[in-house]
């Protein structure tokens, strides 16, 4: 098998090997991955037959969703899923909220740890046709409504809503002068857990940028924020010349790349991936995680278009069009993509002379169409059902790492015995393990403090715990003390084997337990100052019970 690595933000991703249309990982795990339908079109919910499937979430615990159709009884609006990563069932309907009956819903949306954030259409008394945002029963925008912190303005629109993982809203919206007027501003807005927030505003001016943002167009249509709600990243447009209007804002100020603005007009650096003369033309799709990796993904200037459309990660170009993944070159635009928690990014791209599209995921094609897929939800490709079209606006999702695995979720039109049908999909893809995560479980957690000093007692038994993991944190093919900084380092656990100020083998009190202070101790002990048992001697047994401490990673 092969496999390739690729380091960005302190972070190791492994691509994975496409077997079949599958993946394939370690030994342990190497097994054929399909796609499976978890809801299709014509299949009934209650009484309702799915007749449309739009976008996709994820949340940080396992949980995903779609927004979908249904005719029947009438034409209605659901959130489907499941927040915790169990069998899906509906979330959400269309309906009566005291006040409010809801008609439809944006196919925009998010999912948090217990909450839906979502955009009904809403009718209230003689209002119809407002424009809303809401989390679970609760309204956080209403058009015609006033501003809770802009004085003397109206909500006039709220539109593309995400939430965090605490149930906040965030939303690109509109204000205006009166309940009833034009747009007269446009932002990115927050609401709900954490309160109201005014978080970018037409008029104002971003760090890095000369020019405010536009009041007349559109801002922050395509933001993601993290799970956390602490880091963001988003398209805005300036006040400026079409050529040079659309730019990158995060965290508050002007993306930067290679010491350059990320902005329309704007020459890409060679550092990042440029070709030195080639310029920013627009932007698309963007992640953001909660240690502020982010993605950006765009095109640029570059006359040869077939080489001109690039993912950004950090700022540092890791995939354009014309890369050669196998037999399969890219060439034609990105569709959609996603970056999760833990940085992994999935894109989906034309290749073969942009005429087929492939599911891309950390640089490798796991899925293309005419591949074949689970009809049936058996787990098992069925004969007969192709896909022939990654289908919606953004629906494309990659959930967090589990044991080594991402769920890319998406929507695609299926060729079957029947005719052409859309279906909600899963695929598992193998992308590896975070360095530090000693005992493969997809978390690092003080499991891996015990699996860790295993490794450095006991290499045999570790290995045979703990099949197809890695000790080996340096990356020198030893597993040893020197592994020990890198192990704290990395996973920035506080277990014991990465010291403390109760720490008797902490010999030099400082970074944490680590080979320096084995070393230290070995010159205090060759010098007769090493008396680690208090005994009033430096003695082997001082020697030895250094060593269990050491080992033990101060447990004793």
């Amino acid at each position: 098998m092969a496999v390739h690595t690729r380091g960005f933000g302190g972070l190791t991703v492994l691509g994975v090997l496409v077997v079949c249309g599958g993946v394939c990982g370690p030994a342990a795990l190497c097994h054929g991955q399909v796609a499976s339908a978890l809801l299709r079109e014509g299949q009934l919910l209650g009484a309702e037959t799915v007749t449309a499937l739009n976008n996709t979430a994820v949340n940080h615990v396992g949980g995903y969703a779609v927004t979908v159709n249904t005719a029947g009884t009438g034409t209605l609006s659901h959130a489907w899923g499941n927040l915790g990563g169990g069998p899906g069932a509906i979330l959400r309907s269309e309906g009566i909220f005291g006040a409010f009956t809801q008609t439809a819903y944006e196919t925009f949306f998010g999912i948090g740890t217990s909450s839906v954030c979502y955009g009904p259409t809403c009718s209230r008394g003689t209002q119809t046709g407002l424009d809303c945002v809401w989390v679970n029963d609760t309204p956080i925008a209403v058009e015609s409504d006033g501003h809770p912190l802009i004085f003397g303005q109206f909500w006039s629109f709220a539109s593309r809503p995400g939430v965090t993982s605490n149930g906040t809203a965030w939303f690109a919206g509109g204000v205006r002068l009166t309940s009833t007027g034009a747009t007269s501003n446009r932002g990115l807005f927050t609401g709900g857990t954490d309160g109201n927030s005014v978080v970018l505003l037409g008029g104002t001016t971003v760090p890095g940028y000369i020019e405010p943002l536009s009041m007349t167009l559109s801002q922050a249509f395509n933001f993601r924020v993290s799970g956390d709600g602490n880091h963001y990243v988003t398209d805005v447009v300036l006040t400026a010349p079409a050529a040079t209007q659309s730019g990158v804002v995060l965290d508050g100020s002007a993306a930067m790349a290679g010491g350059s603005v990320v902005r329309q007009g704007t020459v890409v650096p060679v550092s990042v991936g440029g070709n030195g003369t080639e310029a920013y033309a627009n932007f698309d799709f963007f992640g953001i995680t909660d240690a502020g990796d982010w993605m950006v993904t765009g095109d640029t200037n570059l006359a040869t278009t077939t080489l001109d459309e690039i993912v950004m990660i950090n700022g540092q170009i890791v995939m354009r069009e014309g890369a050669v993944i196998g037999a399969d070159t890219i060439q034609g635009d990105i569709e959609g993509a996603y970056m999760n928690n833990n940085g992994d990014w999935a894109a989906i791209w034309d290749i073969a002379a942009n005429t087929r599209e492939a599911l891309i995921v950390n640089g490798q094609v796991v899925l293309r169409e005419t591949d074949l897929v689970d009809w049936n939800g058996d787990g098992t490709a069925d004969a007969g059902h192709a896909l022939t079209d990654f289908t919606g606006i953004s629906s494309l999702t990659l959930s967090d790492r589990a044991a080594g695995f991402v769920n890319a979720y998406f929507i695609a039109d299926i060729i079957t015995p029947t005719g052409t049908l859309e279906s909600f999909f899963r695929l598992p893809v193998f992308v590896g393990f975070e360095t530090g995560d000693t005992n493969c479980d997809g978390v690092l957690n003080a499991a891996d403090c015990e699996a860790f000093q295993l490794a450095l007692i006991d290499l045999p038994a570790y290995e045979a715990a703990h099949p197809g993991c890695s000790a080996d944190i340096n990356g020198d093919d030893v597993v040893d003390s020197f592994d020990i900084e890198a192990f704290c380092g990395v996973t920035g656990l506080t277990c014991d084997l990465c010291g403390g100020p109760e720490c008797p083998c902490n010999w030099d009190g400082v970074d944490g337990l680590n080979s320096t202070d084995f070393f230290a101790f070995l010159d205090d002990f060759f010098d007769g100052d090493a008396d680690f048992n208090n005994s009033g001697t430096t003695n082997s047994d001082d020697f030895f019970e250094y060593l269990d401490c050491f080992f033990d990673g101060c447990a004793g």
